[in-house]
């Protein structure tokens, strides 16, 4: 049997957008490509934690007792975690885009719905923000004055608890003994296991806040008044960042109005995993497939195929290429190395996208970290 206890700080962070949003990005207000309505979302969702992990596994199952060509062995394990949210904010930004233009007139016509979700300091800024725009009618007040990098200044305290699990089990068969050349000798092994991730969730009840808004932002023609602008603003940049900014940001999309929420409950991102795996001598074979049940951070709903070697060279350097297809990216080429042996391993990989055409590019990197074997 093993025990173990480990602790980490990780970020699951998503983003997403409509090929509107994207498109606005690239091209502007651009009468040609929102000549009629076109869909321009947006999803982002921050979310930092601290784990604390105690690992039991044990063999539950043997054929022989001895461990002998034949014999067949299963082993289970349970991990629960103690969680820690250090930090948590989602927006999700709903809209319809128009824009017409010709003859000398133009408009732009922007439907949008959207809410904001934040915990601790960041909370505090909206409702200073809204009380004084909004219910104290301060027409001076910005949104950036009251919204900035210090609002984020207590990330990483404890600003919600929760619970997780990782439960998995492998089967083991002890096929035979060979001795090949360049792959050594040894026993083959064959193995196939499965597991779930990730199951739980946190709740963030340090100060949670909900904002949101639904407005419709017609504009319609364009007047300049270059006098007004030289007197009260200088510059014609300036203007433009006062009427985008300022005005429109504040009284427009920064219209929104706070709700009453007790927490924000918050959950991992579970995942099922099977594998198998044949090593013989130096040289071991491995294939996996993993479906999340959610498509938060990396995980993805959509299955995922991989399928790897390891050559150990000088039985202590591993030498490692895998291939991964589908979750969420498309094709992906791993390559990895390091120093792994009996007390003693530290390896790192790299994985990449060859071909971003179809699912999206992937670029990632992972350790081991140092690891002692006693």
């Amino acid at each position: 049997m093993a025990l173990s206890t480990a602790f980490r700080v990780r970020s699951v962070n998503t983003i997403g957008m409509s090929k509107g949003m994207f498109e606005l990005a690239l091209t502007g207000l651009n009468a040609e490509v929102f000549d009629e309505f076109k869909d321009v979302n947006l999803t982002t969702e921050i979310m930092g934690l601290g784990e604390l992990s105690f690992g039991y596994a044990m063999e539950v199952w043997r054929s022989h007792s001895e461990f002998r060509p034949g014999s067949m062995r299963v082993f289970a394990g349970v991990a629960p975690k103690i969680l820690y949210g250090m930090g948590y904010a989602k927006i999700g930004f709903e809209s319809r885009l128009q824009v017409t233009g010709g003859n000398g007139e133009s408009s732009v016509v922007h439907e949008f719905d959207y809410y904001i979700k934040s915990v601790g300091d960041l909370t505090d800024d909206f409702d200073r923000y809204y009380q004084e725009r909004r219910v104290q009618n301060n027409e001076d007040a910005s949104f950036g004055d009251f919204v900035s990098g210090d609002s984020f200044s207590d990330a990483g305290s404890v600003q919600g608890q929760g619970f997780g699990l990782d439960i998995g089990a492998t089967w083991e068969w002890y096929m035979r003994d060979i001795s090949i050349p360049v792959i050594g000798s040894g026993p083959q092994i064959l193995r196939a296991s499965f597991s779930i991730t990730d199951i739980g969730s946190v709740n963030f009840d340090n100060k949670p806040g909900e904002f949101r808004a639904t407005d419709t932002f017609t504009w319609e023609g364009l007047n300049v008044d270059f006098e007004y602008i030289n007197e009260e603003h200088g510059e014609f940049s300036d203007y433009f960042d006062y009427v985008l900014g300022d005005s429109i940001g504040n009284d427009i999309y920064g219209n929104f109005t706070p709700r009453e929420v007790s927490s924000h409950k918050i959950g991992l991102n579970p995942m099922l995993n099977l594998g198998g795996a044949l090593s013989m001598g130096r040289l071991a074979v491995i294939m996996d497939l993993g479906k999340g049940f959610n498509d938060r951070g990396i995980n993805s709903r959509s299955m995922y195929a991989a399928l790897g070697t390891e050559y150990r060279l000088l039985n202590v350097i591993p030498l490692r290429f895998g291939m991964r297809v589908g979750g969420y990216s498309s094709m992906n080429l791993a390559f990895g190395s390091g120093i792994s042996s009996k007390r003693f391993e530290f390896t790192a990989s790299v994985m990449t996208t060859p071909n971003s055409k179809n699912g999206g590019v992937n670029l990632s990197g992972a350790w081991s970290g140092l690891v002692f074997r006693f």
